[in-house]
This record gives structure tokens, sequence and C-alpha cells, in this order.
């Protein structure tokens, strides 16, 4: 985990995320994020190209079982939502 940097917010309401971090997440260019505001923060997660797929690594990572099926059906509902 990397220590906490600092930047600027441009006119326009852009943002350079520093370099040692863009490094850690294997950020390039292109890449897209998801931004949510999250309890008066913002969280920029970069999007997985495949969502099942990260749901499957994660649950292998955190190493609970039944744990992915059970995020798998969260965001799914979640999705549906957001898309109805």
């Amino acid at each position: 985990m990397s220590k906490t940097e600092e930047t600027t917010l441009s006119s326009k309401g852009q943002l350079v995320i520093p370099h040692r971090i863009r490094q850690e997440l294997h950020l390039k260019t292109g890449t897209t994020l998801l931004v949510r505001a999250c309890d008066n923060r913002i969280l920029l997660i970069p999007k997985p190209k495949d969502a099942y797929q990260a749901l499957v690594d994660l649950g292998k990572r955190l190493k609970l079982k039944g744990a992915t099926e059970a995020l798998l059906a969260d965001r799914r509902a979640e999705g549906a939502r957001d898309f109805a």
C-alpha cells in the first residue's frame, strides 16, 4: 500500500493521479475508472475488464467460501437497479 499523495482539482474538474499510485495500480492511459461518492469521500476504482472474473478473484483472495456467490448476487442486483 502506498503513502498518501496529494493532487489538486483543476478548473475543468480534472485530477492528476500521482505517478507512484499509477505504477502501483498498473494504470495506463485510457484506463476507465469508476467514480463514487461515499461517506464524504471520493472513490476511484479501476474498472475491471471482466467484472465476473474480478469478483471471483476477489473471493479467492479473501479466502471466504460462499462469499463470491453472495457478492455476485449483490452486484447483479445493484447492476439491475442502476440500469433499470
